[in-house]
């Protein structure tokens, strides 16, 4: 056996490895963090670690970086983690509503966030928190954690998510908690195999609200409600986003849940018609290089210089840019708000020719001045924080898939653009989402920028609402009612993914 001796913060850990063993692998096993949005796949280079070896040439030891994912430890080494926690957690205490006696929770598992909020016995809320999905050590995306399932990670999955909301609720007495996120992510809560999702049919073993004790899945808490989901990839997320907007009740609504999955509900004459369609991580921050969820030190907004707006600013004297960072001073990423900020900036500017590419020649006016930020075919917003042609063609493949899925799933209800009366944007990303950059980016029709609103994390607030048994009653109504369209199904889709590629 071989002994790797981990450091982290200040923490050292020396654990034993089998030779040949993957560097991923043992730090998976250990439950250190270790950021890896492609599931481990080799591309995403996010998982850089460093550590000692031998030079084969000198023999003398020497201190290298690697990918976690591609490196065998094959001596006795020291192996040094970045530190992933700090800076992200985004905390909201209310101290003053703190109170002896019972309160509940409600909990959105996200692919790549976790939010919760904590109510006291008056309703009012005493905490809400969001933290990066822990689950991220094994993939990114809903299929690289159902891989991981498969593989023998689905203890690992299971346990990392419920430590990770324990620790989020810890020091409340909770009567009950009332827990909602995609179906994938319900699967691994509970603890059940979710391999049937990643495969056709897409069957999941279960969609029917749970109620079990709190002890029974980990949580300090008296009972714990699952809340219902509708099939493999419109999870109970939807039916609470539908929930929360009253969606049921507005003909000519369109709630698009802007995350990994692209997943949209639209109601037509009163009947609920949803689809899901893969738009990938990258709105989520996920294999953008620079890319990060919308965390403390996320760019969320980008303009610009001058005018100075307030809440915006410069972070470099020479830059053009001014940005919003999430409750930071330093910019550690870009989140997906601010990607589609981006990338409307340089379509406006013709710093990026409509293929997605960085145009060559400039117009005269501030498109002059982006065009010095690019070296090396990247677009440096600071001196770390970057934007690549290849972060860009991650979001020509989610746009396109976001614009053939709603225009094929209008056609499935059988109804056009005008009969669409308001367009919300739901999702983590909601939170910072600038409506006119998600229309000139190529996110949103153009026919239907003007009834957009951007409503934020819709999957929470119907959690919450199901802390009443009345709501939760509602939604199993409402996972009952909806109608799945197979986009897959219809001949157009594909025709529409690809004319919608190009900006």
């Amino acid at each position: 056996m071989i002994t790797v001796t981990i450091h982290q913060k200040d923490q050292t850990t020396k654990v034993q490895a089998a030779q040949g063993e993957l560097m991923l692998d043992i730090l998976q096993r250990e439950q250190i963090p270790v950021r890896t949005p492609c599931g481990g796949r080799g591309t995403c280079r996010k998982c850089r670690i460093t550590m000692t070896q031998t030079n084969a040439v000198t023999g003398q030891m020497e201190t290298v970086q690697h990918r976690a994912c591609t490196t065998q430890v094959m001596e006795d080494c020291d192996v040094w983690v970045p530190d992933y926690s700090s800076g992200y957690e985004s905390r909201s205490v209310l101290e003053e509503a703190r109170q002896e006696g019972l309160y509940q929770a409600a909990v959105d598992i996200g692919t790549t966030t976790v939010a919760v909020q904590v109510i006291d016995s008056e309703g009012v809320v005493a905490l809400s928190t969001t933290r990066l999905n822990a689950q991220e050590i094994c993939g990114a995306d809903v299929v690289s954690r159902i891989k991981a399932a498969s593989e023998g990670k689905l203890e690992l999955l299971c346990r990392l998510i419920r430590e990770e909301i324990r620790d989020m609720l810890s020091g409340y007495q909770l009567s009950q908690v009332v827990i909602s996120g995609n179906t994938v992510m319900l699967h691994l809560f509970m603890g059940v195999d979710p391999t049937s999702l990643g495969v056709y049919p897409f069957e999941p073993v279960f969609t029917d609200m749970k109620e079990v004790p709190g002890s029974e899945v980990g949580l300090e808490a008296e009972k714990v409600f699952v809340l219902p989901s509708v099939s493999a990839y419109i999870g109970a997320d939807v039916v609470c986003g539908v929930l929360a907007q009253e969606l049921s009740r507005e003909s000519g609504s369109l709630l698009i849940d802007l995350g990994t999955n692209g997943e949209m509900v639209l109601n037509n004459s009163g009947q609920l018609f949803a689809a899901s369609t893969a738009a990938g991580p990258c709105l989520e921050g996920a294999e953008i290089e620079c890319g990060m969820g919308g965390v403390p030190g996320a760019i969320a907004h980008v303009r610009l210089a001058p005018p100075v707006t307030g809440y915006l600013k410069a972070f470099m004297d020479d830059s053009p840019f001014q940005m919003k960072l999430i409750d930071a001073d330093t910019a550690s990423g870009i989140c997906g708000s601010g990607l589609i900020d981006l990338i409307a900036l340089l379509l406006e500017t013709g710093v990026m020719t409509k293929d997605g590419r960085f145009a060559e020649q400039v117009p005269p006016g501030p498109g002059r001045q982006l065009k010095n930020r690019i070296r090396d075919g990247r677009l440096y917003l600071t001196d770390e924080v970057y934007l690549s042609e290849q972060d860009i063609r991650k979001f020509q493949l989610a746009k396109a898939a976001i614009n053939a899925g709603i225009e094929t799933l209008l056609e499935a209800a059988g109804c056009s653009f005008s009969d669409v009366d308001e367009v919300l944007i739901a999702g983590g990303l909601g939170y910072y989402l600038r409506t006119e950059s998600a229309v000139r980016a190529g996110l949103i029709p153009e026919a239907l920028a003007e009834d957009m609103e951007a409503v934020g994390n819709a999957s929470l607030d119907g959690a919450v609402r199901c802390l009443d048994s009345e709501n939760r009653a509602q939604a199993c109504q409402i996972a009952k009612s909806i109608q799945v369209i197979d986009l897959n199904a219809f001949k157009e889709f594909e025709k529409r993914w690809v004319a919608s590629m190009n900006f």
